[in-house]
């Protein structure tokens, strides 16, 4: 593994950099991309939540409009 695959793996694994959620970049709304682990607040989440028009990506399983519950 070169090194930068190496700095790629990192980012992806500590969510830092092009791979973290965020709403202004590539929020994914057209596909499920994002699942409750990936996120480490509530506004994170909400970000991406609130992105999109339905919930693609499946945050809010008990569909009582509050997302991943647990940092929410």
């Amino acid at each position: 593994c070169g090194v930068i695959e190496s700095a790629e793996e990192k980012a992806k694994r500590e969510k830092i950099g092009i791979w973290a959620p965020t709403a202004s970049g590539d929020n994914s709304c057209g596909e499920n991309v994002y699942n409750c682990g990936d996120f480490s607040s509530c506004s994170e989440v909400m970000e991406i939540f609130d992105a999109c028009s339905y919930d693609v990506n499946r945050l809010d399983q008990d569909n009582d409009g509050v997302p991943c519950e647990s940092l929410c």
